[in-house]
């Protein structure tokens, strides 16, 4: 194999089963670029995602064509609390899902990897706002969330109560897995 020309030997490589492909991200350079092709060939070939959800129990399964006579599920429960799960958004083979209580995590379907996401600053937030998807220029995924901050404090009956409300803007890259934060202006 170490004769083909590189560009060819992607192209075989990117047509193996995720999980084998996922073995050689480490090795080297020419892997993680066949990697990336891997991504968009497999959402490709596996354009349809099905999910499925009763009282306790989420299942994904994908629809391909060629496994028409062998579909299965997979159970989405053990890594993620599914309780009030939305989905916020999808980018080049990522979902972002989300629960009430303002938590993120990035789901790879392919891989099976899920990911959760360190919590925004500041905690006590509302009424969010959520956008998620690849940024070609920074070559990263982020995720913008515009939410209200509630202060808490003592008033004048020593009652616990908001004090003020502001407005701000989160957005967390996953290369970094960290949140950049900016407040946009007080409410009341």
């Amino acid at each position: 194999m170490a004769s083909l020309p590189e560009d060819v030997l992607i192209e075989i490589l990117s047509r193996l089963p995720v999980k084998s492909s996922i073995r050689f991200r480490r090795v080297c350079k020419i892997c993680l670029n066949f990697i990336s092709k891997h991504v968009k060939n497999y959402n490709v070939n596996h354009s349809h995602l099905v999910v499925k959800r009763n009282d306790d129990q989420t299942w994904y399964m994908f629809l391909d064509e060629m496994l028409e006579n062998n579909l299965s599920y997979e159970n989405l429960n053990d890594a993620v609390p599914m309780d009030h799960l939305k989905i916020e958004g999808y980018g080049v083979g990522l979902f972002c899902l989300s629960r009430r209580t303002a938590r993120f995590f990035l789901w790879n379907p392919a891989t099976k990897e899920i990911k959760t996401l360190p919590r925004c600053r500041p905690r006590d937030i509302s009424f969010p706002e959520v956008g998620f998807g690849f940024n070609h220029i920074k070559n990263d995924f982020e995720l913008v969330l515009i939410a209200q901050f509630e202060e808490k404090g003592l008033n004048e009956d020593d009652d616990y109560s908001v004090k003020s409300l502001y407005e701000f803007v989160g957005v967390y890259a996953l290369s970094t897995n960290r949140w950049r934060t900016h407040s946009l202006c007080r409410i009341m």
